[in-house]
C-alpha cells in the first residue's frame, strides 16, 4: 500500500493507483516504519531541511509535531547519537507533518515513553477528525477515546 514493494492488488487514493501514477499516488500517502532508519551521519536539522525542500512535509504541520514531541531540544544532534525513542519521535513528526491524506503507522507506540504515547494518540485523534485516514498496526491494544475505528485481528495470515 505504501508503494515500497510490488504487489498484485490495487489501492486507490483520491482515485489514483500507484500503477497508473506513482508520483501523484505517493503525494497522498506516508509511511512510518516500526523501526525507523534515517541517515546516521546527518543531523535532525538536515533531515528536516531535506523533507521541507523536497515538499515531503508542510512547514506549519512539521513545526507543530516537532514541538509536540519535543524534538527541537535535540534536533541539532547527529542522528546516529539518537536513542530509539528520539529517532521514533522525529520519524513520526516527519510523517504526521506531511499533510498526506493517508498515514500508515507501523507499530508507532514501540520505543515511546508514556507521555509521548499519550501525545501521539491525541494527535491521531485530531488528524482523523480533520479527515486524515490512518492505518495503524500494533501488537498492543490501542484505544483512542472519541475515535471511531475499525479493528481487524490477523491470525495465521488471515483476518479473524
Amino acid at each position: 500500500m505504501a508503494g515500497l514493494n510490488p504487489h498484485d492488488g490495487e489501492v486507490l487514493i483520491e482515485g489514483i493507483t500507484i500503477k497508473k501514477d506513482r508520483i501523484q499516488y505517493c503525494k497522498h500517502i506516508r509511511y512510518a516504519e516500526a523501526d525507523p532508519t534515517l541517515p546516521a551521519f546527518l543531523t535532525g536539522d538536515e533531515i528536516v531541511k531535506f523533507y521541507l525542500e523536497t515538499g515531503a512535509c508542510r512547514k506549519d504541520l512539521l513545526d507543530k509535531f516537532l514541538e509536540l514531541f519535543e524534538v527541537k531540544s535535540y534536533i541539532g544532534q547527529i542522528i546516529g547519537t539518537f536513542s530509539s525513542g528520539m529517532l521514533k519521535k522525529l520519524s513520526l513528526a516527519l510523517v504526521l507533518g506531511s499533510g498526506a491524506n493517508v498515514l500508515l503507522l507501523d507499530e508507532p507506540l514501540i520505543t515511546l515513553d508514556t507521555a509521548a504515547t499519550a501525545l501521539l494518540l491525541k494527535a491521531i485523534e485530531e488528524l482523523t477528525l480533520q479527515g486524515t485516514t490512518i492505518i495503524l498496526t500494533s501488537h498492543q491494544d490501542v484505544e483512542i477515546p472519541g475515535l471511531k475505528a475499525q479493528q481487524l485481528l490477523i491470525e495465521n495470515q488471515m483476518i479473524a
